[in-house]
């Protein structure tokens, strides 16, 4: 079977010239006019905010690529419409701030929090009361020290909840769904951890890959040979021979079989709560091996209606 490398659905370089070049491609996909951002991020492997950020908005960006013809003009999203921040007062402010700390059932807030959670734009805090610092202050809440998850989580504890997260979609999950349930790891964590939302997807996906990965042989020293004996343990202890499926062997499985019950078709995004499991196809008790052409996914109820039977 060919070996399994999974790769990212965004870009890999975020150059000028790469943007642009992603930007025609969609275009060219999608063969509409007006081009609009919307559209555009339901197929582009980089987020739309990302161009309007590198070449000063949406328009400038068409104009950059060739495609000034499709532009619509500007468009009035919802949260432009529910802006409000200009006629509220000092204390209506931070009445927002203190409701944000109960939404999120924490007093120490973030402006990642606001961004979730407000109508109101964060950087309306910093203007009327000087800094973020002193609005947090003032509303007597506590500011959320950056980089704390580092010293809570470890890695596996980030890797397995992004892992989950992925199971839950079926797909590879945006920033922003990180910061709703279930998962249970906020973005800004992954962003204090490795910089940047790309970065920690590509820690992650490293990280499958290795732990997905057979041991090499131990070597062994001239000075100090292994007793022949041991060579029967080491090899009890060989991945393959063990009843426990690593996280990346699973997540491999998972990727392979589109995050699907393979009898049944079943997946979480259609079916909410439903659990995903790895099964062996001839069962570790029958001397099934542990690897990935004997391992399927299956969802709970046809793993457990199938129990330990084997037909060969």
């Amino acid at each position: 079977m060919a070996d399994i490398k999974f790769e990212l659905s965004r870009l890999t370089s975020y150059s000028d010239e790469e943007i642009i070049r992603e930007i025609q491609r969609v275009a060219t996909k999608l063969n509409v006019s007006p081009l609009t951002g919307k559209a555009f991020n339901k197929e582009s492997k980089v987020n739309r905010t990302t161009v309007n950020r590198r070449f000063g908005g949406w328009e400038k960006a068409l104009e950059a690529a060739g495609l000034s013809h499709l532009y619509s003009g500007q468009n009035v999203t919802e949260n432009m419409r529910l802006q409000k921040n200009k006629g509220l007062t000092d204390e209506e402010l931070l009445d927002e701030l203190r409701r944000v700390s109960k939404v999120v059932e924490r007093k120490d807030i973030s402006t990642g929090d606001v961004k979730n959670h407000s109508a109101v734009l964060r950087d309306t805090f910093s203007h009327r009361f000087g800094s973020w610092e002193k609005a947090v202050e003032l509303a007597g809440l506590d500011r959320r020290v950056p980089g704390a998850a580092r010293r809570i989580h470890t890695h596996e504890d980030v890797f397995k909840n992004l892992y989950d997260i992925w199971i839950y979609y079926g797909r590879q999950p945006h920033y922003s769904e990180m910061n709703k349930p279930p998962s249970k790891i906020k973005s800004k964590n992954y962003t204090n951890r490795f910089g940047t939302w790309r970065k920690a997807l590509l820690a992650f996906i490293d990280y499958m890959n290795q732990s997905s990965e057979e041991p090499k042989a131990p070597s062994e020293s001239i000075n100090t040979p292994l007793p022949e004996k041991r060579t029967t343990v080491e090899n009890k202890q060989r991945p393959e021979n063990r009843r426990e499926i690593s996280l990346g062997l699973r997540f491999k499985v998972l990727y392979r079989d589109h995050f699907k019950c393979v009898l049944c078709g079943d997946n979480p995004p259609s079916s909410p709560g439903l659990k995903l499991h790895i099964d062996h196809i001839v069962p570790w008790s029958k001397d099934g091996k542990t690897k990935i052409d004997n391992l399927r996914t299956l969802c709970e109820a046809c793993n457990l209606g199938r129990g330990n039977r084997y037909i060969d």
